[in-house]
């Protein structure tokens, strides 16, 4: 309780959770974790998760594993942009690619949630984004065509959702006013952040993917 050094005072709330756990005083257990919030290292969501579940086999344990489970996909989709872009200043293509084609795999089996249709197109237009830098316009395209698609998918639920660092999956809002995923994309291709894909303009491809989101988007 009185030791300067937080680290240790934290492993021993850590290991008082533990240890209060395998005694199955919940209680106790749930004060020291609930003071672990926030500690390097330690993971205080995951273990109240994992007290509730232990004091109670229900539906309401389940939802706050559930908000554990979810809340970490949300953070990693918010993380990821800031990713991508130190790696795309060093012009690390390579690791673009990697990092959101492993962000894809995860997000892929989540898509039930909604929101993550879009995160899934934003992803693979970076994707292609990158192989355009590399030159290697045919997985460019491909990557757009999943964009698009994505996309559309995304727009065909009919709400939009904002959010933020603090919230789960669960707590997200819905707005009134519906945005378009797809028009997010068109308005990407145009801008001139995107002049590297000129080389594709006008392939059949890129202006079929092109009209695709234009008619998704009336």
């Amino acid at each position: 309780e009185h030791d300067d050094y937080k680290a240790r005072r934290d492993w021993s709330l850590n290991f008082l959770t533990t240890i209060n756990m395998i005694r199955k005083d919940f209680t106790k257990a749930s004060e020291c974790n609930d003071r672990l919030l926030c500690s390097k290292g330690l993971y205080p969501r995951v273990t109240s998760a994992v007290i509730r579940m232990n004091q109670s086999h229900d539906e309401g344990a389940l939802q706050e594993a559930r908000n554990v489970l979810f809340g970490c996909i949300l953070e990693s989709s918010m993380i990821l942009p800031w990713i991508t872009s130190y790696y795309m200043d060093e012009g690390n293509y390579d690791a673009v690619i990697k990092e959101n084609l492993r962000a894809v795999k995860v997000y892929t089996e989540f898509v039930d949630v909604g929101w993550l249709y879009e995160t899934l197109s934003e992803c693979y237009e970076v994707i292609a984004l990158a192989y355009a830098y590399k030159k290697e316009y045919d997985s460019c395209l491909c990557n757009l065509e999943k964009a698009c698609d994505n996309a559309a998918l995304h727009d065909k639920q009919g709400y939009q959702i904002t959010y933020n660092v603090y919230d789960t999956a669960y707590d997200i809002a819905i707005e009134e006013a519906v945005r378009s995923s797809c028009r997010s994309m068109l308005n990407t291709l145009a801008s001139s952040e995107r002049e590297i894909y000129a080389p594709i303009h006008d392939t059949e491809q890129y202006k079929t993917i092109i009209a695709k989101l234009q008619s998704a988007n009336k």
